[in-house]
């Protein structure tokens, strides 16, 4: 009858490795789901990372900026070397710069304007001390008053110094530490930035390497448990239309099963011949007939043969 099972085979190693093949297609899976995670993380932390990064040269800009004015600053770190890498400027020559704005310009006035005062106040001092001269000699003051003066003047002189010093040394060293030491960090933040994006680039691409690896991995897991399926599907055959079917080394000449019908529980080699599908039309029955019952059979009789497998049937 259709559907009714015609052979058998033992599909116990198959399915013990299709057990396996299952436990290993749940692990691609879940290293896949792992390295799409993982792919996900490195991503933000790309953004994270270059979005920090890319702060931290606005910051510093702003920072070169807000010292020098944008427009010096501009220059300052927009000069190439011979070999096409920036380099800072002679950053002395800036202080006196026409364009210099910021906390700079605003020191260096600052500085001018002690000098300009402590100038002023040592002209006071002498304009007193003359009138004072003149008014010893006249016997209007004292020795001491004449004395005091004098150490006034002296100091507002000390005081001029003092104020012309602090300009060359902020002119001379603390002006162009204050430059490179800003122009310095813009740079070494855009280099910075530059390595960030490498380095995010160099992990997002392995990354998704893995992520594709795994995704390669679980097909071909997938592949290996689909055959293996299969396999165990086809250790038993089934019959599709009714009809009738014979053990093939019952009616094939078998060397390896000297002519022996296939028993449950025989092995069976790989392309060999089970069962056949036998014409009605050319089938045929090969009848020993004993010696001694000769004389009953004779030329043109017909005969009615019943198998055991119709019996079984």
């Amino acid at each position: 009858s259709k559907g009714r099972v015609l052979v058998e085979l033992d599909s116990s190693e198959i399915r013990n490795k299709l057990n396996r093949q299952e436990i290993s297609v749940s692990d691609a899976a879940a290293a896949l789901a792992q390295s799409k995670g993982a792919l996900d993380i490195q991503l933000n932390q790309n953004a994270s990372d270059v979005r920090k990064a890319d702060l931290d040269v606005r910051f510093a800009r702003l920072d070169l900026d807000k010292y020098l004015g944008a427009s010096v600053a501009g220059r300052v770190v927009t000069s190439e070397g011979a070999d096409g890498r920036r380099v800072l400027p002679e950053v002395k020559s800036l202080a006196d710069d026409a364009a210099l704005e910021g906390e700079a310009l605003q020191q260096t006035r600052k500085l001018k304007s002690e000098i300009d005062l402590a100038d002023e106040e040592v002209s006071r001092a002498r304009d007193k001390l003359a009138g004072t001269e003149r008014l010893l000699a006249k016997g209007f003051v004292s020795q001491d008053e004449l004395v005091a003066d004098r150490l006034a003047q002296k100091r507002q002189e000390i005081a001029l110094e003092q104020a012309r010093t602090a300009l060359a040394l902020f002119v001379a060293y603390e002006f162009p530490k204050q430059v490179e030491r800003l122009a310095s960090d813009l740079l070494e933040a855009e280099e910075t930035l530059g390595r960030v994006r490498k380095q995010a680039q160099s992990a997002q691409s392995q990354a998704e390497a893995d992520l594709k690896g795994k995704e390669e991995k679980l097909r071909l897991e997938k592949d290996q448990f689909d055959l293996l399926q299969r396999q165990a599907a086809a250790c038993t055959i089934r019959a599709k239309n009714a009809g009738l079917v014979v053990y093939a080394s019952s009616i094939d000449n078998n060397d390896y099963r000297d002519g022996q019908p296939i028993q449950a529980g025989t092995a069976v080699r790989e392309r060999e011949a089970i069962i056949s599908i036998p014409d009605p039309k050319r089938m045929g029955v090969k009848v020993n007939v004993h010696e001694s019952a000769l004389d009953k059979v004779k030329l043109g009789h017909c005969l009615l043969y019943t198998s055991d497998a119709a019996d079984e049937e």
